[in-house]
């Protein structure tokens, strides 16, 4: 047959850690405040080149300034393909560089090695306008990307001139255009 404890021992046994504890002199050691997560790290990633000026002369003139890029880069893929557009909205022009079924990786491509295009073309809310190194009327385009990383890519590129389907060009000044991508998609 089992003994049983009587209640208020049992209880007196359960409770007796509950007391006050002896003070060990043990500090958790300080972490620092709490932080939120702030973005991606950028490392050794150049600064930031936004806001930046692009003028272009010939058929138009003016000067725009670009501020947000957007750069897709799937991994494993051949293309890459970098965005810059006002994140204001001031006006809807797009400058485009990519390497469609070229890209290998860091390294410069230029029509040697490589078929790199760039374009400058208005989305909505834009007259329509749109421009294309053609390296059949001379244009040429140079894409530098100096690294790129699982998850970032940084460069620039140069292009000579652009054209439009109705025989207008322009150039585009100062060059080289930053390519900066503190994130893929």
């Amino acid at each position: 047959m089992r003994r049983l404890l009587p209640l208020s021992l049992f209880s007196a046994l359960i409770f007796a850690g509950c007391g006050e504890k002896e003070d060990t002199g043990f500090e958790p050691p300080d972490t620092g405040p709490d932080t939120e997560d702030t973005g991606p790290d950028l490392g050794d990633m150049p600064d930031d080149p936004a806001p930046f000026e692009i003028t272009i002369s010939g058929t138009d003139n003016e000067t725009i300034v670009f501020d947000s890029p957007t750069c897709y880069y799937p991994v494993g893929s051949s293309n890459l393909r970098v965005f810059w557009r006002s994140g204001s909205g001031a006006h809807a022009w797009v400058l485009l560089a990519e390497l469609l079924g070229d890209f290998e990786g860091p390294g410069t491509y230029d029509a040697s090695n490589a078929a790199p295009r760039a374009k400058l073309q208005e989305e909505a809310g834009g007259e329509g306008r749109y421009y294309q190194a053609e390296a059949t009327l001379g244009d040429t385009v140079s894409i530098t990307v100096e690294q790129l990383e699982e998850d970032r890519a940084w460069g620039e590129y140069e292009v000579s001139g652009m054209h439009d389907t109705e025989g207008g060009s322009i150039t585009l000044s100062p060059m080289p255009v930053p390519i900066w991508c503190p994130a893929l998609n």
